[in-house]
């Protein structure tokens, strides 16, 4: 029963597809759900737009125990985008956490997105291109 509990329900790949669950897992401090209202609907078709382009930009992709981190080709307009992206998902998802980074000891910008072992397969599910096919 505790698995069931600790399930992600809310499997919403772009934070606002209708007619989805929202589920909390008691024992976390941040409860897994999506915040629906926090985008308009201008907001949520912009987040689709951009996490498409996520998902058709990513060259690499690196399984962390917390989540996930992306590689991209270094591109400053998509490292602006990439950072759109991530203000729209933080609204509605508040429950992951987004790092991107792009420095000197790294020649292309990664997009590192982690939340633990609880929102792993949200995180893959959402920003892989598994979530695309």
């Amino acid at each position: 029963m505790k698995e069931v509990a600790a399930t992600i329900v809310a499997f919403c790949a772009a934070c606002g597809q209708e007619g989805k669950e929202i589920a909390m897992d008691p024992s976390a401090e941040i409860p897994i759900a999506c915040v629906l209202s926090a985008l308009t609907p201008e907001q949520r078709e912009r987040e689709g737009v951009l996490l498409k382009e996520h998902l058709t930009s990513v060259r690499e992709v690196k399984e962390r125990d917390d989540g996930y981190s992306f590689r991209y080709d270094p591109n400053m307009n998509l490292f602006g985008r990439l950072a759109e992206l991530v203000t729209l998902e933080h609204r509605c998802c508040p429950f992951l956490d987004f790092q991107l980074q792009w420095g000197r000891a790294t020649s292309d910008p990664w997009l590192h997105v982690r939340g633990g072992a609880r929102v792993k397969d949200f995180v893959r599910d959402t920003f892989t291109q598994k979530a695309a096919r």
